[in-house]
């Protein structure tokens, strides 16, 4: 064997070994056991379910839809809609002491509950964006909306909740900074509601503040009855450093996501108005996440959470 193949075989192993140990580090450093996840929630305090008995994402279509359709309050109802985009449920009990989480300050009037999104059965739908948040605001899974993948579109069949309370003559926004809500997801009925001079105002921000800024203002003028945002601070820190804990760089994120609804409820109950409303305030996340990535069947990824100031779920 000739000096010059000798090096190059070197220099082969030298590559195989780096790679090698670098996926090992990435690997383990990101890597969730799922006994040890699961345990993390159930040991928490923090839920009110186990997650055993993880409620349907789709469950809280019937939530928002009876709070504003059949309220029997006697009060204006309202609803503000904030979406945590790929928050993972371990992450949530280490808001605890956490001075402005928005869900714990929900937690003392209502509740915090494990969820599942991807179907009725696993696999059934990916365990991402858009399926996600079409269930949650259509009451039903991919397989009847067609929104089982991010590419898809929702059919004319499933109209979501926003779609809906436009239709009642409800006013009602949804901000987003995610370009496919509006132009793939729910396209039809954003043309719909255009033509149809709907109260529905669809709103394409550039970044989170965008989305946070509508909706504080939303609810600072009143004129805005139903306000759906999402935020992604935590999905694009999932994606970009790892859906973890244990990752600075996620946890900020999910800090983020808190001080914006956190300043949000604030808004509404420095509302002068406010005694004279019933406001029903949700956030949730759409889906959970592993490694870098989503969209499978793990239950670091199936694995969602609502919290309200109202005890919604029995």
């Amino acid at each position: 064997m000739s000096k010059k193949v000798k090096l190059i075989l070197l220099s082969a192993v030298a590559v195989v070994v780096l790679v090698g140990v670098g996926l090992g580090t990435y690997f383990g450093v990101l890597y969730v056991n799922p006994e040890e996840f699961i345990n993390e929630l159930d040991t928490s305090g923090v839920f009110k379910n186990s997650f055993e008995d993880r409620i349907a994402q789709t469950d809280i279509f019937n939530v928002m839809y009876d709070h504003m359709i059949d309220n029997t309050s006697g009060k204006q109802p309202k609803l503000l809609f904030v979406g945590y985009d790929g928050a993972i449920a371990n992450a949530i009990p280490l808001q605890k002491d956490y001075q402005t989480s928005a869900i714990f300050k929900l937690r003392e009037t209502g509740g915090v509950y494990l969820g599942y999104c991807g179907g009725a059965k696993p696999g059934d739908q990916d365990t991402s964006t858009a399926p996600g948040w079409a269930a949650a605001f259509t009451g039903v899974w991919g397989s009847v909306s067609g929104v089982e993948a991010n590419k898809n579109e929702l059919k004319e069949t499933s109209r979501s909740i926003i779609y809906q309370f436009g239709e009642r003559g409800i006013p009602t926004s949804y901000s987003v900074t995610w370009e496919p809500h509006i132009e793939r997801t729910y396209v039809k009925e954003v043309t719909s509601a255009e033509t149809n001079s709907y109260p529905i105002d669809y709103v394409l921000g550039e970044k989170d503040e965008d989305t946070f800024l509508d909706m504080k203002e939303r609810i600072e003028s009143g004129d805005t009855d139903a306000i759906f945002g999402i935020l992604e601070y935590t999905d694009s820190a999932g994606h970009g450093f790892g859906y973890k804990t244990s990752i600075e760089k996620y946890m900020d994120a999910v800090r983020n996501a808190e001080d914006d609804a956190y300043s949000l409820i604030s808004t509404i109950e420095s509302r002068a108005t406010y005694a004279e409303e019933d406001w029903l305030i949700i956030i949730m996340s759409d889906h959970g996440g592993i490694y870098r990535n989503h969209g499978k069947t793990s239950y670091m990824e199936s694995t969602i959470f609502f919290a309200s100031n109202k005890e919604i779920f029995g």
